[in-house]
């Protein structure tokens, strides 16, 4: 079975692997251009990361003045999310699953 573990899921384990980080910063830092390039709707994300305070007011709107769902998605994952860490990865790829499921279906995630 290929895309991202649950948590709890029997994976197989090579050396490569850095079983220390959450699957979901993984998939974030390994997939990031593919969310640039795929970006449609990045508003309901920013809402959602703004409402758990992953991003402020000010990189909210920042973000969101991007003339581009393209430019916005780089905007995030270079600024805000890069700057929160593993954390930041992991909710972002929980509101990614929840928001936009179709395309994390298509990039390997259950």
């Amino acid at each position: 079975m290929s895309g991202i573990p649950f948590p709890g899921q029997m994976v197989e384990v090579d050396e490569t692997m850095d079983l220390t980080r959450p699957c979901g910063a993984v998939f974030i830092d390994q997939h990031g251009d593919i969310l640039i390039e795929r970006a449609c709707t990045v508003e309901p994300i920013l809402d959602k990361l703004l409402s758990v305070r992953i991003i402020r007011n000010e990189e909210y709107q920042d973000i969101k003045n991007e003339k581009t769902a393209n430019k916005q998605m780089r905007a995030l994952l270079t600024g805000p999310i890069r700057s929160s860490g593993d954390r930041g990865k992991q909710i972002l790829f929980q509101t990614l699953k929840e928001q936009q499921p179709l395309m994390m279906e298509d990039l390997g995630v259950a």
